[in-house]
């Protein structure tokens, strides 16, 4: 075993395929009925919300916005939110690392979330396995997100690091793995694009 003693996982391109590297993006846009024609007042909407988003912005009150605004002819029921999540992909080659790491380790996510996404993304069984989180900082919640060094400081008093205590960050973002650096943390650059191979690659990593 490692001398790792805490070990934080984004959710979003690490416990999860989200839509990092895909085209699941354009995909949405287009079931929505986005086109060239309203294309500009879509991102338009969507960029206004840009830095409320991940703290206290729901993202399903676009949605009038989006029907009145940029014309899109949405039903009733429509959700924003359930747009993106019913397109997250579960990551099955993320499994024996976090049961690994749940047998041996202090676990954690540190994760940027639309408000309410996470408890749909728990709520999907097949995305992520049952484990018992010692932390969760979810950004909606805390009001803050990453990059910033507020949260990251935060996971670190949660999840109890002490002196002497050796923590590793998984994220899939080289600007989310500065701060953490800064704090004397370990960091795993994950490459969603090639899943396999960064797990079996953190997993010989955390188990040296």
């Amino acid at each position: 075993m490692s001398d790792f003693t805490h070990i934080f996982f984004d959710v979003g391109g690490v416990v999860i395929l989200d839509f990092s590297g895909t085209n699941k993006w354009e995909e949405m846009l287009e079931s929505m009925g986005v086109n060239v024609e309203n294309e500009e007042r879509f991102l338009e909407v969507w960029n206004k919300h840009k830095l409320r988003r991940c703290i206290d912005f729901d993202v399903d009150s676009m949605i009038d916005e989006f029907r009145n605004y940029v014309g899109l002819e949405l039903s009733e029921d429509f959700s924003f939110l359930d747009e993106f999540v019913n397109r997250f992909d579960p990551n099955p080659s993320i499994w024996p690392v976090l049961d690994y790491s749940r047998q041996n380790y202090k676990v954690g996510l540190i994760t940027n979330m639309y408000p309410r996404m996470l408890d749909k993304i728990f709520q999907r069984s097949d995305l992520v396995p049952d484990i018992s989180w010692d932390s969760i900082i979810d950004s909606s919640v805390v009001k803050l997100q990453k990059p910033e060094w507020e949260i990251y400081k935060l996971a670190h008093k949660k999840i109890g690091v002490e002196k002497g205590d050796k923590v590793l960050f998984v994220d899939n973002s080289k600007e989310h793995l500065v701060e953490p650096k800064n704090l004397g943390w370990d960091t795993f650059l994950y490459d969603p694009n090639n899943p396999d191979s960064s797990s079996e690659n953190l997993l010989n990593l955390i188990k040296i």
